[in-house]
């Protein structure tokens, strides 16, 4: 009775699941009997089986049994295996994944009664041949609980099982497989069980870079089948994927500016107003309490903005589902066919383009914030100090050996290098050449002298023409360097005084580049606290103490600044804090500020050299508040008088103009007035309130002197 009543019940799952698919399809459903004799072993070659197996399609039968909470576990990824294959044609060969010990149904070791959940699984039937292995079609069930056991009210035999069954069902050969359910599983079904990735989803969005494309989604693979390299291959066949998506809009855009613009906000994860209509006007309208619209996303961010903005949709991407990640991949490789009224190459020609619009506009860098230009000079300036200061000194030694005396009397090294190639060889040097010299000199004509009168007496060596031309084309190149250096550091100091011009006013040029060139580019200084900013260059030095634990460094880099250099010892540390202070602020100010200035820069300047007196005098200091006030104010003034033009200073005003000039001038009166009566008041309120305690006492005073007269 037992096994007809499990045969009837087969019988209706078959039914329901049969209305569910579209079109020609088998369906396969598996039984076993509970009891000692019944087992999970077919006869492939009588096609019989010791359970009951309805089926439409003749399958090859083969079981594999395993514990079901080994099933539902996260660190099992490879639930399912082909019993079949010649990997596990004997128990020996069969492999244990993951610790899970994996068993061949058959009469000696299958046990009706042990924790076992049976799983028949089926693979997609490509050939159309029916035979085991690669191209065998399988099906597979499940017990839906975790001990297998669920007892039966009024059963007799309380142990008996009873299954979850889920059919999958093989629509054509070589298609997809669609999984149907008689029963949603219960809750208890195991928790370690990826349902994101089995998810399903109702539509799929395609950013293209001709405009959005809305797929509805018809047919879809479940998790096992997404395994299946049949199934991945399909993606590739039109015909096959073509059935599996329908377009259901595309809205192109109606230019490459507004193309640009919604890609750009796409990257941005923010839904466009010409986004949000197509999503409105194209999906169903769902309040979200019960059932909701799953959207396939391929950009995590517009996923999660999308699920902002409409409540009643939820969004999967590649990341929670496999299906999706499959569907916008073969979107993506035939959406020339996909979309309506494209030609062929449209899609990628547009892409080209849309792409090189998008990265130009990525890397294009503004006038104020081009800082990568301020880390290549200050890296060049750096070497080619290295470089000149050798070649100088190389110079210096190679020409000595000529006219010593001429080291001593000029110690500038490019002024050194002119004065070789000037003088040449020292027997030719006379009293003639002294206007030239002078020249070279900065008009001084005493060391002019100095230095024809040392070539009369010299004691160097005599030098050949060939040697001396060598010499006189090393000096040349040497002198062209230092130019080249020269121009460098001028190209720095007017790209900073354009970037970072509060910082550069505070520190000097040298010093604030070599912070931005470390810390990367303005932005990352900007972001650095106090702390990080004033031990910036001494990494090593930090680490080295933290290893040995002694003193960590006060300084890095700051400590080539003017101020660290004027401070006491004792008062290094501390100046180097706040020094560190202020250049935190000055590069926040030049990041984030639109327009540029150096006030600030100015004011900062002069609260460190107040800092310093403070240390040395103990002269108080300004408050920062104040400071910071007055910048303001001179910066609010600056912009007042910057409207007046001032050549069409002598241009006659028209009215409306004066009117306005003389508006805001009488406000800024009354504002003065306002301000200067309000310090007053605040001024003599102490005084008020001392001179009416001593009333008050004096009150009290009469008072206690009329008592004692009475």
């Amino acid at each position: 009775m037992k096994f007809q009543a499990l045969s009837l019940l087969a019988l209706l799952s078959l039914s329901v699941s049969a209305q569910e698919v579209t079109g020609n399809g088998n369906i396969t459903v598996a039984f076993f009997a509970d009891d000692e004799e019944g087992s999970c072993q077919a006869d492939n070659a009588n096609k019989t089986t010791t359970g009951l197996v309805l089926t439409t399609f003749d399958l090859p039968s083969a079981y594999t049994c395993f514990n079901l909470s080994d099933i539902f576990s996260q660190s099992n990824n490879t639930g399912f295996m082909n019993a079949t294959s010649k990997v596990y044609e004997s128990d020996y060969d069969l492999r244990e994944p993951n610790g899970v010990h994996w068993l061949l149904c058959n009469q000696d070791n299958f046990d009706s009664k042990a924790n076992y959940s049976r799983v028949w699984y089926e693979q997609v039937n490509q050939t159309g041949e029916i035979k085991a292995g690669e191209d065998a079609p399988w099906v597979f069930y499940i017990y839906a609980f975790e001990d297998c056991q669920q007892m039966l009210a009024g059963s007799e035999d309380s142990s008996e099982e009873w299954p979850w069954f889920e059919n999958s069902c093989q629509t054509e050969i070589g298609a997809i497989t669609n999984t149907f359910r008689d029963a949603e599983p219960p809750s208890n079904c195991g928790t370690g069980w990826d349902q994101d990735k089995m998810s399903h989803i109702d539509y799929a969005l395609y950013e293209s870079p001709v405009g959005y494309a809305l797929f509805k989604v018809v047919h879809q693979q479940d998790a096992v089948g997404l395994k299946l390299k049949e199934t991945q291959a399909a993606a590739n066949d039109l015909a096959k994927f073509g059935k599996m998506v329908k377009l259901a809009n595309f809205s192109p855009f109606r230019g490459h500016v507004e193309a640009l613009e919604n890609i750009n906000l796409v990257s941005e994860g923010i839904v466009s107003d010409y986004l949000k209509s197509v999503l409105e006007l194209n999906l169903p309208q769902t309040s979200g309490k019960k059932t909701k619209v799953v959207l396939g996303v391929s950009e995590k961010n517009l996923a999660g903005a999308i699920k902002g903005v409409f409540p009643g949709i939820e969004c999967e991407t590649a990341d929670t589902s496999d299906i999706v990640g499959d569907v916008i991949r073969g979107i993506r490789l035939h959406a020339d066919k996909l979309l309506g009224g494209l030609k062929s190459g449209d899609v990628e020609k547009a892409g080209l383009g849309m792409g090189h619009a998008y990265s130009r506009a990525k890397v294009k860098f503004s006038v104020t914030r081009n800082d990568n230009h301020i880390i290549q000079a200050s890296a060049t300036i750096d070497f080619q100090d290295k470089g000149v200061n050798q070649f100088f000194m190389r110079v210096r030694e190679w020409y000595g050996w000529h006219f010593p005396e001429l080291i001593k009397i000029v110690s500038d090294n490019l002024t050194y290098a002119k004065l070789v190639l000037a003088i040449g060889d020292k027997k030719s040097l006379n009293d003639d050449k002294l206007h030239d010299l002078a020249l070279l000199l900065g008009e001084d004509g005493e060391k002019a002298q100095a230095i024809i009168d040392a070539a009369k007496v010299s004691m160097g060596l005599d030098i050949s023409p060939a040697d001396l031309e060598i010499v006189h084309g090393f000096a040349e190149a040497v002198v062209k360097q230092a130019e080249n250096r020269k121009s460098t550091a001028l190209y720095l100091e007017k790209k900073m005084s354009n970037v970072a011009p509060n910082l550069q006013t505070l520190i000097g040029t040298p010093v604030a580049a070599r912070l931005i060139s470390h810390a990367g580019s303005l932005t990352n200084l900007s972001k650095y606290p106090a702390s990080t900013l004033q031990i910036l260059g001494a990494e090593k030095a930090l680490f080295r103490a933290l290893k040995s634990k002694s003193n960590t460094p006060k300084y890095g880099l700051i400590y080539h600044s003017s101020f660290i250099g004027k401070a006491s010892v004792r008062n290094k540390g501390r100046i180097s804090r706040y020094l560190a202070n202020k250049c935190s602020m000055a590069s926040r100010i030049d990041n984030f500020s639109e327009e540029s200035s150096t006030r600030f820069g100015e004011a900062l300047k002069q609260q460190v050299e107040d800092r310093l007196e403070f240390y040395a005098t103990g002269k108080k200091p300004a408050k920062n508040t104040d400071v910071m006030k007055s910048v303001m104010d001179l910066i609010d003034d600056g912009d007042d008088a910057a409207d007046e033009d001032e050549e069409m200073a002598d241009v006659p005003e028209p009215e409306s103009a004066k009117k306005s000039k003389k508006e805001k001038k009488e406000k800024k009166d009354k504002k003065d007035k306002k301000e200067k009566k309000r310090k007053r008041d605040e001024e003599e309120a102490p005084a008020a309130k001392e001179v009416d305690g001593e009333k008050k006492k004096k009150k009290k005073k009469r008072k206690s002197e009329v008592a004692d007269d009475e």
